[in-house]
């Protein structure tokens, strides 16, 4: 997976960035999913869960910004969110979906 997010995003520390200023910017969720139909990775945000699916798109990384996902820990602090999520984020997981994710074309 590190190297499909070099490609799409520069780097993975670019990726993370850009990502996570997506969830700044998101009112539900931000998605880092594989875009069966042109074979690459996207970041898309999405209001609900039951709104702004991507055809064709596996998810990969999945982020609920909503303010019932963090406001009891951290208040209105999305940024230190954030960062914990990072901190805590299990690479080997989402690189195992990607692998298998990766392999569907449409």
């Amino acid at each position: 997976m590190v190297d499909a997010l070099t490609a799409s995003y520069g780097s993975v520390e670019a990726f993370i960035k850009y990502f996570s200023e997506c969830a700044m910017s998101a009112r539900g969720w931000s998605v880092l999913a594989w875009d069966a139909r042109e074979c690459r990775l996207w970041i898309y945000n999405a209001d609900a869960h039951n709104q702004g699916g991507v055809w064709g798109a596996v998810p990969i990384i999945v982020l609920d910004v909503h303010e019932h996902a963090y406001f009891m820990d951290y208040g209105a602090d999305r940024k230190a969110y954030l960062k914990v999520f990072w901190k805590n984020f299990n690479w080997s997981r989402a690189n195992d979906v990607f692998k298998r994710a990766s392999l569907i074309r449409l």
